[in-house]
């Protein structure tokens, strides 16, 4: 096969991405694919370097493709994940082979953000529900921000917060919502 899964024509040619880490790239479109077994020795060698925190970066490639994509070794579809909240390209990977497709600048994006010693843990199931989590939480916290204003938004928080800790929060809430807590019943 050996075919670039974008251009469909193009044979990939082998680079190395970075030192110890070959690669084979596409040298029409720039795209690179990545062997999982090759990902995980090159892993091998940063093992005694310190990780870096990761640093977000919304300035994303545009290269993103939006084309069915086939592996270019076990010709079998290539799924795609997201790798970030609110971070809007795509990363495609084998199901069965595990290799990875990088469009052009996709590689140097997730190495930008210091991720790119995470790149496995983009494709679990505990990644991806993280990802949909912290976008339904920015969303309706958007929606509260909307309804209750930027002050008495962080207002409330606080007293939400308070009534979480304290030892009788939940006879405070109570009282906080009878609409009459001081008739006798």
């Amino acid at each position: 096969m050996n075919k670039c899964p974008v251009c469909k024509k193009a044979t990939l040619k082998q680079v190395f991405l970075e030192s110890e880490l070959p690669t084979r790239q596409c040298g029409d479109c720039g795209g690179i694919w990545i062997s999982a077994n090759d990902y995980l020795v090159w892993l091998k060698t940063l093992e005694n370097e310190p990780q870096q925190e990761p640093v977000i970066n919304t300035q994303i490639p545009q290269t993103d493709s939006q084309v069915a994509t086939i592996c270019p070794d076990c010709g079998r579809f290539l799924r795609r994940y997201r790798i970030w909240p609110h971070v809007e390209f795509h990363l495609d990977r084998c199901e069965t082979c595990n290799g990875i497709w990088f469009d052009r600048h996709e590689w140097d994006a997730v190495k930008g953000m210091n991720l790119h010693h995470q790149v496995n843990a983009f494709f679990t199931r505990v990644w991806q529900d993280k990802l949909k989590e912290k976008e339904v939480r920015d969303r309706l916290e958007q929606m509260y921000v909307e309804r209750f204003g930027v002050e008495d938004y962080g207002r409330v928080q606080e007293i939400r917060h308070w009534l979480q800790n304290h030892p009788k929060g939940h006879y405070l809430l109570a009282f906080l919502t009878d609409k009459e807590p001081y008739r006798i019943r």
